[in-house]
């Protein structure tokens, strides 16, 4: 089995432990930064200069910034032209790189989530606070990741500050909850092909109320009840992702999806827990066995 990870970051904790745990299944495995691929319009795909070849599956980890991100989504939708197995496709990666759309695809599906306004004007930002159930509220840019594109919001001064500040810069927002049950803390569970594979849990440093772990948040195992895995798997799968990170937040005394991220890191997974995530992962990808078993795109 030939496998690529498509990466920004050639050298990052997630790819390297990926490839490492798939070479000892026996894979052939090359971490390619998209960014330095040409492609043909016959389907070719060349690496600093030299054919990529047949591939059996590609592992898409889409960065945040939109410019980085059309190029790789070109690049993998010519994998999937080439039949290719994509983990994660673009077009699910697109619905999980949108917040709001996101949150739409989720209720759909009837999966929880917290109530936000997409918003445009000065003048709606109060029906917007009174839809999410009032003062705090989180302030959010569509795109971004670590907690990039979040302002929280104790009051409508600050509402307004942070909206006029990011329309300025061409960004759209929403208004969201603020989820008073938790704050600082979330759940964050590994999903891989409709598996929950591990959780932590994620505290914001003392003061703050960001708990990513990029972000300075401390990370502890724990363990999960059916009702948050059967959430998380469900999220997962409305998305159309095979493989995801959910972060989930306790509102209102149930648990509801805050955000999914189709490009997680396992690195704070694997030190609060000792787990061998990756070679989860890695066993994941070779779970089928026969013509009729494929890997959900």
């Amino acid at each position: 089995m030939k496998i690529v990870i498509l990466t920004k970051n050639e050298s990052s904790y997630t790819s390297s432990r990926l490839a490492e745990e798939a070479k000892n299944r026996g894979a052939d495995v090359f971490i390619i930064n998209p960014q330095e691929v040409c492609c043909t319009s016959a389907g070719e795909i060349f690496f600093r200069g030299e054919s990529i070849g047949d591939v059996d599956i590609a592992l898409l980890r889409t960065p945040p910034f939109r410019e980085e991100k059309e190029y790789f989504h070109h690049v993998g939708r010519l994998l999937e032209m080439r039949g290719v197995r994509v983990i994660n496709s673009p077009s699910a990666v697109e619905i999980a790189g949108d917040k709001f759309r996101t949150s739409l695809t989720l209720q759909k599906a009837e999966v929880p989530v917290l109530p936000s306004m997409l918003v445009r004007k000065r003048e709606d930002l109060a029906s917007a606070v009174e839809y999410a159930g009032g003062f705090p509220v989180f302030l959010k840019t569509l795109q971004g990741t670590r907690g990039i594109g979040t302002i929280f919001c104790p009051c409508m001064e600050t509402l307004r500050a942070g909206a006029e500040t990011l329309w300025a810069y061409y960004s759209n927002i929403m208004v969201e909850r603020f989820a008073q049950d938790s704050p600082g803390e979330t759940l964050r569970v590994l999903v891989m092909n409709g598996e929950v594979m591990g959780a932590i849990k994620n505290k914001a440093e003392e003061g703050f109320l960001r708990s990513n772990f990029s972000r300075g948040g401390k990370s502890s195992a724990v363990n999960l009840n059916d009702e948050i895995k059967s959430i998380s798997v469900k999220g997962v799968s409305a998305l159309g992702l095979s493989l995801a990170g959910v972060d989930l937040v306790l509102e209102r005394g149930q648990w509801k999806i805050l955000e999914i991220n189709s490009s997680p890191g396992i690195k704070s997974l694997e030190s609060a827990t000792g787990e061998n995530m990756a070679g989860k992962i890695a066993s994941s990808l070779f779970c089928y066995s026969d013509s009729n078993k494929q890997i959900p795109l």
